[in-house]
């Protein structure tokens, strides 16, 4: 394994190997968009004559990450954002990428739900979501209660809940613009791209798991001794916490935390800390205050970004001050010097 570091390819050979040795098929494989792993999985399913072939589907959240570049590197659509100069299009079309890479899995999710799981249905109701979003950014909001699944139309619309852009926001869009854009939202929500993610499922588990061995073995230090026992009590933390993880592992050496203890108590408290923090991050309440707090951040952003300090004719002033005071300096030298000379 200590050689497939890097080679995604073998990486997932090796680990989907073990899977069809002990009698399993896999029927999904879920990777990044740029990942060589499911060359892997098609190879070994011919080897081992699977009934099954195993199908590709992208990880959501790099793919809306994707999505997001796409339309941030889009010219077209930067030059269409309504702003003077090209800093402001530039800032603009960045919170416009974020909006819309949001409101494209917005919509997908809502859909899904609406449509009760049924996949033909959902991508035939997607298929006229497409038109209502384009509209809806032109403040267009005639069929956005009809076919739009997160704007409410003219009574809520989406850009009054958006955390990016402004209220004032709008798009004069051609019917040659209404393309462009139109294929910057198919990127998400095309026939094939929903196809590939129809079951929704991401790595972040895996990703979760690469930034807590991170945090356990840095790569600032070298733990020649103890790499794998670190390693090891990192992944036992997330998965069952740190204080059940360490009473765990303590009872597995053969050295127990003794009940009612402080060090027992301590842990307890830790554990519960843990619990009631990771339950909390799921509540809806914290999830509207951390939307709340980015909306607040960017709408000061923008009040503040170009404060106007500049005033006509400054330069000059602060030249005609400066040779003032100059001369108010030479005239009180001149009068010292004076007035030193008369006493003499």
């Amino acid at each position: 394994m200590v050689e497939s570091i890097g080679n995604e390819q073998r990486s997932a050979s090796e680990s989907l190997s073990k899977l069809y040795c002990e009698g399993f098929e896999v029927r999904h494989i879920t990777t990044d968009p740029d990942s060589s792993a499911y060359r892997a999985a098609e190879q070994l399913a011919s080897n081992y004559n699977s009934k099954v072939t195993p199908e590709h589907l992208i990880d959501t959240r790099h793919f809306s990450d994707n999505h997001r570049k796409q339309i941030k590197k889009n010219e077209i659509l930067t030059s269409l954002m309504p702003a003077k100069t090209k800093k402001q299009r530039d800032d603009l079309i960045g919170r416009f990428a974020l909006d819309l890479s949001q409101r494209c899995p917005a919509e997908y999710k809502s859909a899904l739900k609406h449509c009760d799981g049924n996949f033909q249905t959902f991508k035939r109701r997607l298929s006229h979501t497409v038109d209502a979003i384009i509209l809806c950014y032109q403040s267009k909001h005639c069929i956005c209660k009809r076919n739009a699944f997160v704007c409410k139309g003219i009574e809520d619309p989406w850009i009054n809940r958006s955390i990016y852009l402004p209220k004032t926001f709008k798009l004069n869009l051609t019917l040659k613009q209404q393309t462009e854009l139109r294929k910057c939202i198919n990127y998400r929500l095309g026939p094939k791209e929903l196809e590939r993610t129809k079951l929704g499922t991401n790595t972040q588990k895996y990703e979760c798991l690469n930034r807590i061995i991170r945090r356990s073995l840095p790569r600032s230090n070298t733990f020649s001794k103890n790499f794998q026992g670190r390693a090891n009590s990192a992944v036992s933390s997330a998965n069952h916490g740190p204080g059940e993880s360490v009473m765990a592992l303590c009872l597995s050496v053969g050295a127990p935390v003794t009940a009612g203890s402080k060090v027992h108590t301590h842990l307890q408290q830790e554990q519960k800390i843990y619990e009631n923090h990771k339950q909390y991050k799921k509540l809806a309440k914290y999830m509207k205050n951390r939307k709340q707090k980015a909306k607040a951040k960017f709408d000061l952003y923008s009040k503040n970004q170009e404060v106007n300090k500049y005033e006509k004719g400054m330069l000059l002033k602060s030249q005609k001050n400066i040779r003032q005071k100059l001369a108010d300096t030479a005239r009180g030298d001149h009068e010292a010097y004076t007035k030193k000379a008369k006493k003499s």
